[in-house]
């Protein structure tokens, strides 16, 4: 396969995400969200792949994360990145 040329950038807003953490032999999961409770923005980007032997199509897609907070730190080393936009605050 091969790369398109530009990825375009892409903001999921969710209003809590979850990290498992582990208990024994289990996974349990863990939610995250504001204080606040109100939607955030997961900045990330997007991408069209052409396989060119088959010519089928593939839409591939990435959340961009940072290293974690003091909060999430206990469950992951790293989180996504939460992008406030301009946008959101009129919204």
């Amino acid at each position: 396969m091969t790369p398109g040329f530009i990825a375009e950038g892409i903001g999921l807003q969710p209003d809590e995400s979850a990290e498992c953490r582990k208990s024994g032999n289990r996974k349990v999961p863990m939610w995250i969200y504001l204080k606040s409770r109100k939607p955030f923005t997961f900045p990330g980007l997007w991408d069209f792949w052409l396989d060119r032997d088959t010519g089928s199509q593939l839409y591939t897609f990435t959340i961009i994360t940072t290293r974690a907070n003091g909060l999430v730190r206990r469950l992951h080393d790293r989180m996504p990145m939460i992008y406030d936009p301009p946008w959101a605050a009129s919204g």
